[in-house]
């Protein structure tokens, strides 16, 4: 892939569930929205997202969490398990980011209907303006379709 040097191309295998979180200075400043990117692809994919408060030692007296995320891309559904563990998440809202799906008509949430918004998505514009090459042509955004929804400790299915 051609690419100049001061724009990174980003790979991302389908099927993927990516979790973000907004920018920060810091891991300690405070957030309550958990952006989960899912990635359109043929296979599954589980993972287990880990959560603990990120500065002391107190995971190791079992000040955790765990989630596990399914994406069963044959029934179009991404399933999110009951948290376990005794750590409070600082997350109170997921943003859900479809990337690479057909238009979706409607999503739901625990069978309740969820708006989809439809956006352009860049993952590297908010660090355009630190590009010491201050080249014109920017990174480039991908179309998105994304919902939001409350985040909850007990198991919650997303389908489409």
């Amino acid at each position: 892939i051609e690419c100049p040097l001061h724009k990174l191309p980003v790979f991302v295998r389908a099927g993927s569930i990516l979790p973000m979180r907004a920018a920060g200075a810091t891991m300690l400043d405070p957030c309550a929205e958990l952006e989960l990117h899912v990635y359109k692809g043929s296979t599954g994919t589980t993972f287990t997202l880990y959560e603990d408060d990120g500065v002391s030692f107190d995971h190791e007296r079992g000040a955790s969490s765990t989630r596990t995320l399914h994406y069963h891309p044959v029934v179009n559904r991404l399933e999110v398990t009951a948290t376990t563990g005794s750590y409070a998440s600082p997350y109170r809202h997921v943003r859900l980011v479809f990337h690479g799906f057909e238009k979706l008509d409607q999503v739901r949430v625990n069978g309740e209907p969820c708006r989809v918004a439809n956006r352009g998505h860049s993952f590297f514009t908010p660090l355009e303006k630190y590009d010491p090459i201050k080249d014109p042509d920017t990174f480039g955004t991908e179309p998105i379709q994304e919902i939001n929804f409350q985040l909850n400790t007990s198991a919650q299915v997303v389908e489409w």
